[in-house]
């Protein structure tokens, strides 16, 4: 008996989120920016641990 080969497909998709905040463009971005701000906005929070937060606000960059 010869076994057959299965043939599977992968489909690479994209999303995008929107959002509105009740500011202007330069200080959202600021915001983002800045390494002290955006951990309280996306990292801290009561009671959370918080082991490690970096982030390098460049374009190819990470978190």
């Amino acid at each position: 008996m010869q076994a057959m080969a299965t043939q599977q497909s992968l489909m690479h998709s994209t999303f995008s989120v929107k959002r509105t905040y009740p500011s202007s463009p330069a200080r959202v971005f600021a915001a983002f920016a800045n390494p002290e701000t955006k951990r309280r906005w996306f990292v801290e929070g009561e009671g959370w641990e918080i082991d490690e937060f970096s982030m390098d606000f460049r374009v190819g960059g990470r978190e």
